[in-house]
């Protein structure tokens, strides 16, 4: 695995075709784009923030990620994928520190494959006044099957951790109210499946990047 680490304030690194340990000792915002990364490490030293932005469209991949907050650190992880086959993400998120600030969110489209998110957020009895949040949405459109197992273990009550979970279908209401607007079905599905995705997503050029796959994908 290669170890990165990140010494000075930088504004987009990007992360392509390997597996990464990265260290980051100054305020980082990071791109991934592809579908390679099968384990990814990040640790954020105290009093840093890291903003990662993660988009991959999977066929068949089983992704390990691993991160460490330490004091006062802040870390945004922001994760979009499309998965076509099968696709296991385990999430492990380890508060070491004190007083740092962690928020997940995911949204997933599961098109007629299988896909399995489990996130485990820990707070140790010594790790105080940290905020973890977490948000994962997975969306299943032609048969396709999603589970997702989300956990936070607290050993101490100085924390505010909160944690949202739904996997569903796309919405009748959404659908609808484009339908009466003129809009087909295939087409007001497509709308709000690329809207689904790209809204998880903070990196305006990956919103390009990702637009450009979405305009070739049929629904």
């Amino acid at each position: 695995m290669n170890k990165i680490i990140m010494n000075n304030n930088i504004e987009n690194v990007i992360i392509n075709n390997f597996d990464a340990n990265l260290e980051i000792k100054k305020d980082t915002h990071i791109t991934i784009f592809n579908n390679e990364i099968n384990i990814l490490s990040i640790k954020v030293l105290p009093s840093v923030k890291a903003v990662v932005n993660d988009f991959r469209i999977i066929n068949n991949s089983k992704t390990n990620i691993n991160i460490v907050v330490l004091d006062k650190a802040e870390v945004i992880y922001n994760h979009a994928f499309i998965n076509y086959s099968k696709y296991d993400l385990d999430i492990k998120l380890d508060m070491s520190g004190n007083n740092g600030y962690t928020r997940i969110n995911i949204h997933g489209i599961t098109d007629g494959g299988n896909t399995r998110v489990n996130v485990d957020g820990i707070i140790g009895k010594n790790n105080f006044n940290n905020e973890f949040l977490e948000h994962i949405r997975l969306v299943n459109i032609n048969d396709g099957k999603a589970i997702c197992v989300p956990n936070i273990l607290i050993a101490n009550s100085k924390v505010a951790a909160n944690h949202e979970a739904t996997v569903g279908k796309l919405s009748d209401n959404e659908l609808e109210y484009l339908m009466s607007k003129g809009i087909g079905l295939k087409s007001a599905n497509k709308l709000i499946l690329d809207g689904f995705i790209i809204n998880a997503i903070k990196n305006k050029e990956l919103v390009v990047k990702i637009k450009e796959i979405l305009n070739t994908r049929e629904v």
